[in-house]
């Protein structure tokens, strides 16, 4: 396991502690079970936390109810309820899958941007999740979710915005958190660019992670270089589909991964990607 150094104190539980992140991505190609009994589910994004007390949050669903078998293969298979799922935004590869599973799964919350869009599987969501009878939770900035243990999820983008906001890129109006646990940090940046990037470096906003998720696919409108000094991962996560038809990940941002030695683990080469952490170390396994 890689140790995590951090000058803050860190608290760890006299018993053995487990969080889970595991990372799902729709594939168009085959799909197999790996070596811990997961599927690599390629492009797309949607991301499983498990709380060291059995929380379940689910962040995106993908473009295709594939996420529901990959959920299978991870949760009990008489668990019919998701304690929290979390929109970053309205794109089909991150959506479109959360619509089947508000069909197959109880969700006790759910959290999203008040950021609206015109296309179809965007309106389906906003009808689907009104008529589920969760919690609706309207996010922003400095918003903060405790789910005990010392697990923690800070919202650190997007603001509110006005009833007639009409988005110009909905990459730009994702979610962007900080999970916490102990002394590991975990930046997810769902499909934001760089100018999300900058106007969170602008606030000044603490983003030093142990872990990345990388950005929009990997794609060079993200991952500046000034927000990667700033993150200073020791590792990073694409998550992309194998032979997709955008060219990602971007080997300008491959490459900049390497310069600044960066380790990154890409979905459509090491499949679903597993990281588990008792605050103090963390392991990831593929």
């Amino acid at each position: 396991m890689e140790s995590i150094s951090r000058d803050r104190k860190i608290r760890v539980g006299h018993v053995a502690i487990f969080l889970c992140l595991v990372v799902f991505a729709i594939t168009t190609t085959a799909i197999a079970k790996d070596q811990d009994g997961l599927l690599n589910v390629g492009q797309g994004d949607a991301e499983l936390i498990v709380t060291p007390s059995g929380q379940q949050i689910l962040i995106d669903g993908g473009p295709t109810n594939q996420v529901i078998d990959e959920l299978g293969t991870i949760m009990p298979f008489y668990d019919s309820t998701i304690d929290v799922i979390l929109a970053t935004h309205k794109h089909s590869d991150h959506i479109t899958g959360l619509l089947g599973v508000l069909d197959k799964y109880d969700v006790s919350r759910i959290v999203d941007t008040n950021r609206s869009y015109s296309a179809s599987e965007a309106k389906e969501w906003q009808a689907k999740k009104e008529l589920e009878g969760s919690e609706l939770i309207i996010v922003k900035t400095g918003d903060e979710f405790d789910f005990g243990d010392g697990v923690k999820i800070r919202i650190l983008y997007p603001d509110i915005v006005f009833a007639d906001y009409k988005t110009k890129n909905p990459n730009n109006d994702s979610i962007v958190a900080m999970l916490e646990y102990g002394g590991l940090r975990i930046l997810l940046m769902g499909d934001a660019e760089s100018p999300v990037e900058k106007e969170i470096l602008n606030k000044r906003i603490n983003v030093n992670a142990n872990i990345l998720k990388i950005g929009h696919h990997g794609s060079k409108t993200s991952s500046t270089l000034s927000f990667l000094n700033s993150v200073s991962p020791t590792v990073g996560v694409i998550e992309v589909g194998a032979k997709n038809s955008y060219g990602l990940p971007s080997d300008v941002i491959l490459s900049r991964l390497e310069t600044l030695a960066i380790k990154y683990y890409r979905t459509d080469v090491d499949g679903t990607i597993k990281l588990s952490s008792n605050g103090k170390y963390f392991k990831i396994t593929k």
